[in-house]
């Protein structure tokens, strides 16, 4: 078996030569991870309003935890970075855990502290996100394509945004999360599209580093949605 065969099986880098299958594959199996962080992350935000669970919950909502899970997410990243080149998929693993409890943690605990329902909001219309393209690429009756994600993107978003606004009085509010989701949305799917056709990209994957891509898309998306948040704040 010759080097162009392995690659279009599944082996190595992403490249100019990687199936159209291999991606697919890639793309599922990412989100899926990308799926289940959320939905965690989602639970996780509701268990305050719990009455048992919440009183314990509430219990461990404390500045002096906020700063540590803070710091946590701050040398994670870090280390992440820095050593990209040496860790393996099953090296990642434990850190991927570690994150995801990090972010359950501060975006509870600043959802608690300033009495937002931004995080509640913008995991609904993540959670659907992930969970349509896992959908998607799952299937066979409609080729894998960029614009088709765009396509779904913008429906799931829309469709959560319609659910939303039946539940909730403010309309505005709605609006303004549903605006941020759906940037948010096309970043990540620029940099999911970027990530298996950008041979220069410094962060590279191999086709087999699901874990290892949802991470960095993870960390791009919750280093863009602030941003986005800060921005529509100003036009506002």
């Amino acid at each position: 078996m010759d080097s162009s065969e392995l690659l279009q099986q599944g082996n190595g880098y992403f490249n100019c030569r990687t199936s159209d299958e291999v991606s697919r594959n890639f793309i599922r199996n990412m989100y899926l991870y990308l799926f289940k962080r959320t939905l965690f992350i989602h639970g996780a935000l509701y268990i305050p309003s719990f009455n048992y669970g919440g009183l314990f919950f509430n219990s461990l909502l404390s500045g002096g935890l906020f700063v540590i899970f803070v710091y946590m997410l701050l040398v994670l990243t870090a280390l992440l970075y820095s050593n990209f080149d040496t860790i393996s998929e099953n090296d990642i693993f434990p850190y991927s855990y570690l994150l995801t409890v990090s972010f359950s943690y501060v975006f509870t605990y600043l959802t608690n502290l300033y009495d937002t329902q931004f995080y509640i909001l913008n995991t609904h219309y993540l959670t659907v996100l992930f969970a349509s393209i896992f959908i998607y690429t799952n299937q066979i009756t409609y080729p894998y394509n960029y614009n088709n994600v765009i396509k779904i993107s913008l429906s799931s978003q829309f469709l959560v945004f319609l659910v939303l606004s039946m539940i909730y009085n403010n309309f505005q509010y709605i609006l303004f999360t549903y605006l941020t989701s759906s940037l948010s949305s096309l970043y990540i799917i620029y940099n999911t599209e970027n990530m298996i056709t950008n041979e220069e990209k410094k962060f590279r994957v191999k086709t087999d580093e699901y874990l290892t891509g949802s991470v960095l898309l993870y960390l791009d998306l919750f280093n863009i949605v602030p941003y986005i948040k800060k921005k529509f704040t100003e036009i506002i």
